[in-house]
């Protein structure tokens, strides 16, 4: 399916948001820009995780290391 990215005037939104409603959900999908970009970074976040390009810590982990850095500099 292709992606087609349009700029419609908020005077006419409205009526092509309803016009869209009509087709099948497996015909017309609506995506936002803000979808978009948010799939473009998780593929690429994804991509780094699978190739072992990025290190995936846990909470706990992240600010124990934090607390550890903030003492050096404390005093």
């Amino acid at each position: 399916m292709g992606t087609v990215a349009l700029k419609i005037d908020d005077s006419v939104s409205e009526k092509f948001m309803w016009f869209l409603s009509h087709f099948d959900k497996s015909e017309v999908e609506v995506l936002d820009d803000n979808f978009l970009q948010n799939k473009q970074y998780l593929t690429k976040e994804l991509a780094d995780l699978e190739s072992g390009n990025s290190q995936m810590v846990s909470e706990e982990d992240f600010w124990n290391s934090t607390e550890e850095t903030l003492k050096k500099y404390d005093n």
